[in-house]
């Protein structure tokens, strides 16, 4: 009983030498953040991301200082990629006391990111990191670039425990989801219960991932409100078209949820045909558009890299010549201008 009494008394007398030895170690992260941030902020190299991490500091740093970071950043920097590659990714990275390390994101924006990637550091740092990030996805636990569109951003702080369990989930899901779709080639179906106002469908087409159908199911009153928060079909991807808005007005008007799962369906059908057909024939073929009107599926073809040899568009001249007025001399779209001043129009014409 005594000698666990006085042991007990032992540790606790340790407790606050510790916290004074830790307290000088976590002190290092925050002087060699605020020395990366001003390296980076003059141009020593390239982070976008460590300035939603750490503060500016009003002090300049010696040169010799940021020599040494930059060193010291590009130096392991080059290692890991090396390792990275040789690996070809089938890898884990630990790394010890991060701090504010954004290592992970850079190494994501080359295309190199690990299978697994792990930080470890002081309990308050982890937090102050988790904070710092902002709710997850404005730096990027994961990157959705059309939630913003559907949910509006909450002025409540989640705890990061939340934050963590929803990049776990969402990553989790999106892995198993691409790695089904790489081994179908896209040859599937997938079916979403309960999908809310998940963003899944666009963020798989953004990775030239879609699959031959995606059907999604929930309550009517969520369908309809997801529906209505997309904006008019085009605003943020029924279908991308960064085309039509310079031909065609935004009506104030809003369209009925049926009216712009119609037209998706029209377009994407049209669309998929179109790209099997210029597939098949590897684009040495000819296109004729009848009632053409603000179609722009010429330059979203291009953009493709699908454009037929010839392209056609037939419509009531006062719509043609309205068409052509919206396009603004055309500067937009400088090789569209220079094919169309090429081919001549009927009669012997250009157009």
């Amino acid at each position: 009983m005594g000698a666990s009494r006085a042991e007990g008394a032992g540790k606790l007398s340790n407790e606050p030498l510790r916290d004074a030895d830790d307290e000088g170690v976590r002190g290092t992260c925050e002087d060699a953040s605020l020395c990366k941030r001003f390296a980076v902020s003059i141009g020593y190299w390239q982070d976008p991301y460590i300035q939603h991490l750490v503060r500016l500091s009003k002090e300049r740093k010696a040169p010799e200082i940021n020599r040494g970071y930059f060193a010291r950043v590009h130096g392991v920097s080059q290692l890991l990629k090396a390792f990275l590659r040789k690996t070809e990714c089938n890898c884990q990275i630990l790394t010890l006391g991060a701090g504010m390390d954004t290592t992970f994101w850079r190494l994501k924006d080359e295309d190199l990111p690990p299978s697994k990637y792990f930080e470890i550091d002081f309990p308050v740092i982890v937090t102050r990191k988790l904070h710092s990030i902002k709710f997850a996805v404005s730096i990027g636990y994961w990157q959705d670039p059309y939630i913003q569109h559907l949910v509006r951003l909450s002025k409540e702080r989640k705890a990061p425990e939340i934050n963590r369990g929803y990049f776990a989930r969402v990553h989790g899901v999106s892995q198993l989801l691409k790695a089904f779709l790489r081994k179908t080639e896209c040859n599937c179906q997938i079916l979403t219960l309960g999908a809310g106002m998940d963003t899944t469908f666009w963020r798989l087409k953004d990775e030239d991932l879609p699959p031959s159908k995606y059907f999604e199911i929930d309550f009517p009153v969520i369908v309809t409100r997801k529906l209505h928060s997309i904006k008019f079909a085009v605003s943020i991807g029924y279908w991308q078209d960064p085309y039509i808005q310079h031909l065609v007005r935004l009506s104030k008007e809003r369209k009925a949820p049926e009216i712009n799962r119609g037209y998706f369906a029209r377009v994407h059908g049209v669309r998929q045909l179109l790209k099997a057909f210029l597939r098949k024939t590897e684009c040495n073929c000819q296109i004729l558009t009848l009632g053409a009107g603000m179609d722009t599926t010429f330059w979203r073809l291009k953009d493709e890299d699908l454009p037929p040899s010839k392209y056609f568009e037939i419509d009531f001249p006062m719509i043609v010549r309205r068409k052509l007025h919206s396009i603004k001399e055309v500067w937009l779209w400088p090789e569209a201008r220079a094919w169309w001043h090429s081919e001549p129009a009927p009669g012997g014409q250009q157009v």
